[in-house]
């Protein structure tokens, strides 16, 4: 039976995700070269993985933009493959949130 993996840049998505629980287009251009996060967003959820999108509005412009959330609920990641479950069980709590 073949392992399912990850592509290299949904590996590095899912990093940030763990890492500071979300992220916008904006930072994953900047940050990691991900010119179509949707599409890296769709392939984590299609792995089960539990994101959820939250509409934010610029303070100056106004411009709307998605800022996609990692959900840390420990239910979501029963029903994961072992090698993405475990990972991200130990850290379902997670580093504290960070304020703008």
């Amino acid at each position: 039976m073949r392992e399912l993996t990850l592509p290299p840049k949904s590996r590095v998505l899912l990093r940030h995700l763990e890492t500071t629980g979300h992220i916008t287009s904006r930072s994953a251009i900047m940050d990691h070269s991900i010119g179509s996060l949707t599409k890296e967003i769709n392939r984590l959820r299609n792995f089960g993985i539990k994101i959820d999108t939250v509409t934010k509005y610029h303070p100056i412009t106004g411009q709307r933009y998605a800022d996609y959330v990692l959900v840390r609920d420990p239910e979501n990641y029963r029903s994961l493959p072992d090698f993405l479950s475990h990972r991200l069980w130990r850290n379902v709590n997670g580093p504290a949130q960070m304020s703008l």
